[in-house]
């Protein structure tokens, strides 16, 4: 469920895997988010940006604005959250819950 209104919450997940890191720091409000999201993946162009979007129940659907390959780009970004995991509808991959640093 969605914190209330007037409750703002920082999260911040991460998911390493071999040489793969996602890295993802939000701020709920309400039933909006924005906050932080990086993918750097092995031996593929690292790309870091912010996302903005809605919390609807236990979904963050967001867009995600990043810089990869020195150009600006936009993609739609959704994630589900079950306990202390996101999963990333896109790529597949679980992000786990850890403390904000």
């Amino acid at each position: 469920t969605s914190p209330p209104d007037n409750v703002t919450k920082q999260l911040c997940f991460v998911h390493t895997e071999n040489k793969d890191t996602v890295q993802m720091s939000i701020t709920l409000a309400g039933n909006t988010v924005n906050g932080d999201l990086m993918y750097n993946f092995f031996e593929k162009d690292r790309n870091t940006g912010k996302i903005q979007g809605t919390v609807t129940g236990d979904t963050i659907n967001a867009k995600y604005e990043f810089q990869s390959e020195g150009m600006m780009s936009v993609r739609e970004v959704s994630f589900i959250r079950s306990g202390s995991t996101l999963l990333d509808q896109t790529s597949g991959i679980e992000l786990r819950e850890v403390d904000c640093k």
